[in-house]
Order: structure tokens, then C-alpha cells, then sequence
């Protein structure tokens, strides 16, 4: 199909060969050029495994990912990860935490050059010799997304990374990512998102796939056709949010 970038195929994923070990059954979507896509679905039915095998990180029992067509079956440098607890080694320095995103052959110089370059478009650019307990959790988060977005990446995969910080850091980093990936100086077009947050979902998608419980299928999948910035106060907002929590109850 035109225009899309990462494709799960009937992805089946289980624990044991027992039909009560099995978490995914038969998940397909795609994920299409400048497009937000949200995974949203009951706690514990596999959104964050799917998300792996996404990134090539887990084998599917059954079923494949494309990436522009082709059958992905490893990590590559095109597609990148944003972990919900922000994963930074505390022995590093920021700056050093982000070089980590780059191949290890480039030289110290580049490596340098390219990480400062990526925290300036963080906002972090002043703490880049700080260790990441001199952060907030919300630069924490910056310094896990500037890692993540250093290697050029297509496709940006991200597990629920607002979930650990408060509401009013969260809901400042959303506005920036989606201001950020939605800029012609990132390299990312193509962005897949796991969260629990409902308002979070429709504040940032373009489309929203709705998972049911265990063994998870997709229940629905929902286009936004709203404007950016949204106003998480306007009519057209509350009714969309309204919408997914009823499908996420309905039976």
C-alpha cells in the first residue's frame, strides 16, 4: 500500500504452546508516512510485547513486520526505541548516554558533534556533561528521546514514555515531541506509540488502534481528523475521547 512504512502481518505471539499462554493473536495494522499511530488496550494484554517484536527485538510465533515492504526480523538503525523508564546509564554523562545511539565506528569528534547538535533540539544542550541524576524525570525522558533520534531514524517506537513522569511535565514533553516529530529537520516520519492515557492517545495520534484483552486482537482502529495543536477542553476533543473509552468497555 502507498505511503506505508512498518506493517504487522496476522502477528501471533505465546509464552507456551497452551491456548491460555498465547498474548497476541492475529494483530495486523500498518503504519503509513507522517503518521502517528497509537497502541492502546487493556493493562497486560501484550501492547509493549507487540512493540518489541515491532522493533525486531522479540520473534513472533506466526505472522511478520514490513519495514517498507521488506520482512523485518532484526533491529536496524532505522527504527528506533524510547523506553517507558528512560533506560540512561547512570555512569555516563548525557552527552555520552546519546552517543550511544550512534554506530561505534564513528569518530569521538562526530560522536560529540552529533549528540550536542541532537540536545540542542531537546533543550538539553546546557546539561550535557551532567549526569542524568543531576535530571528531572522529564529531561531524563528529552535525553532518552535525543538518543533515540541521533541515528536518523524513519520510524520512532515508544513505550508509554510519559507514564512515569507527573501530569504537568508530561503534558509539556507531549506538546514538544509532537512539535518536534512533526519538524522537517527529524529525520522520523513515522511514529508508534503504546499507552494506557486515553486523552494522551487522541491529544497525539492521527490514528489509534484499540486492542482488546488477552489473547489481544485488534478491536478497532480509529482515525483522527483533528487539527494540531488539540485543545483537550474543545467539544470535538471530549466526544473523541468519550468514543475509545466506549470501545475499550464495550464487550
Amino acid at each position: 500500500m502507498r505511503d506505508v512504512v512498518l506493517s504487522a502481518r496476522n502477528i501471533v505471539f505465546s509464552f507456551g504452546d497452551s491456548p491460555e499462554q498465547r498474548i497476541i493473536d492475529g494483530v495486523s495494522f500498518d503504519a503509513r508516512k507522517n503518521e502517528f499511530v497509537s497502541l492502546i488496550g487493556p493493562s497486560g494484554c501484550g501492547k509493549s510485547t507487540l512493540l518489541r517484536i515491532l522493533a525486531g527485538l522479540i520473534d513472533p510465533v506466526s505472522g511478520e513486520v514490513l519495514y517498507n515492504g521488506k520482512r523485518l526480523d532484526k533491529p536496524t538503525s532505522e527504527l528506533s526505541f524510547v523506553f517507558q523508564d528512560f533506560a540512561l546509564l547512570p555512569w555516563l554523562t548525557n552527552i555520552e548516554n546519546v552517543e550511544m545511539g550512534l554506530d561505534p565506528k564513528i569518530g569521538d569528534e562526530e560522536k560529540r558533534s552529533r549528540a550536542l547538535a541532537t540536545l540542542k533540539k531537546m533543550g538539553l544542550e546546557n546539561v550535557a556533561d551532567y549526569y542524568p541524576n543531576a535530571l528531572s524525570g522529564g529531561m531524563k525522558q528529552r535525553v532518552g528521546i535525543a538518543r533515540a533520534i541521533i541515528s536518523n531514524p524513519h520510524v520512532l517506537l515508544m513505550d508509554e514514555p510519559f507514564s512515569s513522569l507527573d501530569e504537568l511535565t508530561a503534558n509539556a514533553l507531549r506538546g514538544d515531541v509532537v512539535y518536534m516529530l512533526r519538524n522537517k529537520d527529524i529525520s522520523v516520519n513515522s511514529v508508534i506509540m503504546v499507552t494506557h492515557n486515553v486523552e494522551e492517545a487522541v491529544e497525539m495520534s492521527d490514528r489509534i488502534i484499540v486492542l482488546t484483552n488477552k489473547p489481544t486482537k485488534v478491536k478497532q482502529e480509529i482515525k483522527l481528523g483533528m487539527k494540531y495543536p488539540r485543545n483537550r477542553h474543545d467539544k470535538e476533543f471530549i466526544n473523541m475521547v468519550d468514543r475509545i473509552y466506549e470501545v475499550l468497555t464495550r464487550k
